[in-house]
């Protein structure tokens, strides 16, 4: 479930056209795959303004000028990077677990346009016609406007982690009390999306790349504590043996819980680098709700 997107760019509308490959990505696990996505972004158009010529017939100021202000006045934003994808659906009985442990937003402000003047001139005398001049934003291309509008693109991309438990009771579906449990995270490759923008404020290529670093667990049973675990262990081969570093113990039963079930929470915690060093290193976690049901063995003594 999507439940919230946080990042303003001057309200830049966003288009997407989807290109995959396979390729490694910095930072990433050894032996991981990033998905590499080639994204268009719209909102960067230069405004028609610029482009249409007001002055014909306005003898004797013919002559036709649009170009930015003479002492450059820029509209600035705020800017966040924050995706919440795949809250459940309770979201507010959760909201103190949510706002402990993220997501860390990362927030600026960026100047996302620059003003624009045009007007009409006398070709001979290079007057200027008063009553023509008029002013108009033109959306800057800059890293950090492009990598503002790029990030918001990555909601699209990023998903709920979908935990599984190897050491599951294969006929019956459940866990047990008192014993490591492990559990797994699945759909958690590293991503990288990569726009190149161009208008008469100039020319960007720029990238956000976003690498999962580790998985919480909030296992939903009365009493219990959330475990974090890396996510190398998290997407680790299961050996029976040996309790990874991503297992959790449950000390009650489910049968405790009106429903059978305890109602567990997972997230995965996305370390974000992009092309803008103003941007610094954010943070940002997707989130999953899921049912568990825990057993409580019973050994039979006889003799």
């Amino acid at each position: 479930m999507r439940l919230i997107r946080l990042l303003t760019s001057a309200g830049i509308l966003i288009g997407v056209a989807l290109t995959s490959a396979t390729t490694s990505l910095a930072g990433a696990r050894e032996g991981s795959a990033a998905v590499s996505v080639s994204v268009s972004l719209s909102g960067f158009e230069t405004p028609s303004q610029h482009w249409q010529d007001p002055c014909e017939g306005n003898d004797p100021y013919t002559g036709y000028e649009s170009k930015e202000a003479p002492i450059p006045v820029y509209r600035d934003e705020a800017t966040e990077i924050a995706v919440r994808v795949g809250l459940p659906a309770d979201f507010e009985r959760n909201q103190t677990l949510i706002d402990t442990y993220g997501p860390d937003v990362f927030r600026t402000f960026v100047s996302t346009h620059t003003r624009f003047t045009r007007y009409c001139y006398d070709p001979l005398t290079r007057d200027v016609d008063p009553g023509t001049f008029e002013g108009f934003w033109v959306p800057l291309v800059t890293q950090e406007t492009v990598v503002a509008a790029l990030a918001q693109r990555l909601e699209d991309y990023l998903r709920p982690p979908r935990v599984s438990w190897p050491s599951v009771d294969r006929e019956f579906g459940w866990l047990y009390v008192k014993a490591p449990m492990d559990f797994r995270v699945d759909d958690v490759s590293p991503i990288s999306l990569t726009a190149s923008v161009t208008n008469i404020t100039g020319s960007v290529t720029a990238t956000v790349s976003a690498t999962p670093s580790s998985v919480l667990l909030e296992p939903g049973e009365p009493g219990g504590s959330a475990t974090t675990c890396p996510m190398a262990a998290a997407t680790a081969a299961y050996v029976v043996s040996t309790p990874g570093l991503c297992s959790y113990r449950y000390n009650n039963s489910s049968a405790v819980s009106p429903s059978g079930t305890f109602n567990a929470l997972a997230s995965v915690a996305w370390t974000i680098v992009t092309s803008d060093p103003g941007f610094g290193v954010a943070t940002i976690r997707t989130w999953s709700s899921f049912d568990v049901a825990v057993a409580e063995a019973q050994a039979v003594v006889t003799g």
